[in-house]
């Protein structure tokens, strides 16, 4: 999701999913590297579910922790207190809480999804019934992550720090 942090949603012209990432390879490490390209390639963050702790850690050890989108950057009432830990747990409450953005994205987004996939997936999607449908619990984190507060304050006081100063007299 490409956000606009000066529009209303409703004027977004590219309120929409970015990329499809449909087959998960086996080895943890590959997705996990997978991942990083992903991060390096769109410049975005990630949402992980907290029973994947390995790709925390693994973006952490990798020098990508900044990358990670932790509880503590949503609002108090979102997170219920809970603030040390990466992503959202998929449980009950969580799969109704994305199924419902969800619904609310495609009515109004909807015609802008270009991943044929994507759009099979939600079309077929079972709440009760997650693990085989990743794209679209990958779509509804991603939701989530869209509504994380974008940090905008930067002190620019300085922007010698910022980058290099070249003398072109």
């Amino acid at each position: 999701i490409v956000r606009h942090s000066n529009k209303d949603k409703k004027e977004w012209k590219t309120h929409n999913f970015m990329f499809e990432y449909i087959h998960r390879p086996e080895d943890p490490e590959t997705a996990y590297e997978d991942v990083i390209m992903a991060i390096r390639y769109y410049g975005c963050s990630v949402f992980p579910e907290t029973n994947i702790k390995e790709l925390a850690k693994h973006l952490r050890d990798r020098g990508y922790g900044e990358c990670v989108i932790w509880r503590r950057d949503f609002d108090e009432d979102f997170i219920n207190g809970q603030q040390d830990d990466a992503g959202l747990a998929s449980n009950q409450e969580v799969i109704h809480s994305y199924v419902t953005r969800l619904i609310t994205f495609i009515n109004r987004h909807g015609h802008r999804i270009k991943f044929p996939r994507t759009i099979d997936a939600l079309l077929e999607f079972e709440p009760n019934n997650t693990t085989k449908y990743d794209a679209v619990v990958s779509a509804g984190y991603t939701l989530f992550a869209a509504e994380a507060p974008l940090d905008l304050e930067t002190d620019m006081d300085d922007i010698g720090e910022w980058f290099d100063e070249f003398d072109n007299s």
